[in-house]
């Protein structure tokens, strides 16, 4: 994907889809759910949230789309099934247009190792859950009243790592949760003990090194990965270094430190928010 495409789809569908475990399938059928609360926020926010158009590849940015003609579209390691719709709970990253203008110049040489930015930048909470479109509201309900108990919280995000999905499919290049993991881990608890043991779903990953994808390739962590998780650590630090230390610098503060105040679930093309309290 060349850069001046890149740039035309967040300036023209306002940064319209995807995400880093795992997906959403490009031709889920369209559903009103009488359950759709949605908060005002700024231009930014809703920008970054508001992307059914393009449909968010969910989980991490790991999803998958089944293309064999061009080496920037992903694998998809399950078959759509008609009546199924692929959902995840997640925080959604409120500072994507200031983070994409930092990484921009840089599109051409990742592109030239293979890798490609993730159209949506998030926090993922569950594995990708398939659920038939009755359970969808089920699901909402059961995690509504427990995740709006929940207190908001800032979140700090600082160190690149790569990680790849369970299939080997898909590796990432990503941002790693510096401070924020106590309350985000307490959610995942909710959603495997309220969710996926009720409906038996895979259960989160044992090992948690919650994230932000930033970049996706196709293929296993290799060498590639490891050099180009350095040259995008180097990046951000660049951005940082210029206006003081690592990670507390104007920069970092006003674009990797954010609060998690909201919670998305989202379903196909269908976004569900839920508020945490202040």
């Amino acid at each position: 994907m060349s850069l001046q495409a890149i740039q035309s789809s967040y300036d023209e569908d306002d940064l319209e889809s995807d995400t880093s475990d795992h997906q959403v399938l490009k031709d889920v059928p369209n559903s009103n759910l009488p359950l759709h609360s949605q908060i005002d926020r700024n231009s930014s926010r809703k920008r970054a949230i508001d992307d059914s158009k393009n449909n968010l590849e969910i989980a991490e940015c790991s999803g998958r789309k089944l293309s064999k003609e061009s080496a920037n579209h992903r694998v998809r390691t399950f078959e759509h099934e008609i009546g199924n719709w692929c959902s995840l709970f997640y925080v959604p990253y409120p500072n994507t247009p200031e983070l994409v203008q930092i990484l921009k110049p840089y599109l051409s040489i990742f592109e030239s190792k293979g890798f490609f930015l993730c159209k949506d930048f998030h926090i993922s909470l569950s594995r990708t859950l398939v659920l038939k479109h009755f359970m969808i509201n089920a699901v909402f309900l059961s995690m509504k009243p427990l995740l709006l108990k929940m207190k908001s919280q800032q979140c700090l995000l600082a160190g690149v790592k790569s990680f790849e999905n369970d299939e080997k499919t898909t590796s990432f290049l990503a941002v790693t949760v510096a401070t924020g993991s106590n309350l985000l881990n307490d959610m995942i608890d909710l959603i495997d003990e309220n969710v996926c043991k009720l409906y038996k779903f895979p259960f989160f990953y044992k090992d948690r090194d919650l994230h932000m994808s930033l970049f996706w390739k196709n293929g296993p962590i290799d060498e590639t990965n490891h050099e180009m998780a350095q040259k995008l650590e180097n990046i951000l630090d660049q951005n940082t270094a210029e206006q003081g230390s690592m990670y507390f610098s104007a920069v970092y503060d006003d674009i990797l430190n954010f609060e998690v105040d909201e919670i998305v679930f989202k379903s196909g093309s269908k976004h569900m928010i839920l508020p945490l309290m202040n």
